[in-house]
């Protein structure tokens, strides 16, 4: 999505909360659909299917308003990580990014454009660009503790930001995009945070 050209709110819906302790790569469930809407009842802007809760090392895509594919996330570890360590997850496009790896998916080739950090013990992720965007201010994440659904800070330091708090209804999550600021990264960004600590290691 481009970046916003002024203060714009966005209205999405959450991920379904999910109860279960087992560690099943396969996950449990059914790939779950997101909508990203510019008015709490207008068209959806874009989609995120996620990947079935619990999964691991399963594709979540990233489409737009006619079912076309525009990018995944995935994570990048190879073993299901544990809360203790540290774990990474991937979010690829379908615009071109020189200097940064590729995938081939649904016969688009997709580039890696940012990667999510989880730190072990915390809800303060970090967002890194890739390729030719990889000296920007990392953007941090930070998840606000609560009752669902969800709520974020995001920020950089070059004074790009985001506010996530519930919407008016408490049913939605209600993104504040401040000027200068791709929407579509920041969602991709907290639902990359919520995927990644969805894969952690529960069993022993």
């Amino acid at each position: 999505m481009p970046p916003s050209l002024q203060m714009e709110s966005y209205w999405v819906t959450p991920w379904s909360v999910c109860l279960s302790q087992i560690d099943y790569d396969e996950g449990v469930g059914m790939h779950e659909k997101i909508a990203v809407r510019a008015m709490p009842s207008g068209n959806c802007v874009l989609c995120l299917e996620l990947c079935p809760h619990r999964s691991f090392r399963k594709f979540s895509f990233i489409r737009g308003p006619s079912d076309e594919l525009l990018g995944a996330m995935q994570t990048l570890e190879k073993k299901r990580p544990l809360q203790s360590t540290r774990s990474h997850y991937a979010i690829y496009g379908k615009q071109p990014l020189s200097g940064c790896q590729t995938i081939s998916m649904e016969g688009n080739m997709l580039y890696h454009w940012a990667t999510l950090s989880r730190p072990p013990f915390s809800f303060d992720a970090k967002m890194r660009m890739e390729g030719s965007f990889k000296g920007d201010s990392a953007w941090t994440i930070s998840l606000q503790l609560g009752l669902p659904p969800p709520r974020w800070l995001v920020k950089n330091k070059k004074g790009g930001a985001a506010i996530v708090p519930r919407s008016g209804d408490k049913k939605n999550h209600q993104y504040f995009i401040a000027p200068g600021v791709d929407p579509g990264l920041v969602v991709c960004g907290t639902f990359a945070q919520l995927l990644a600590l969805d894969e952690l290691r529960l069993s022993s």
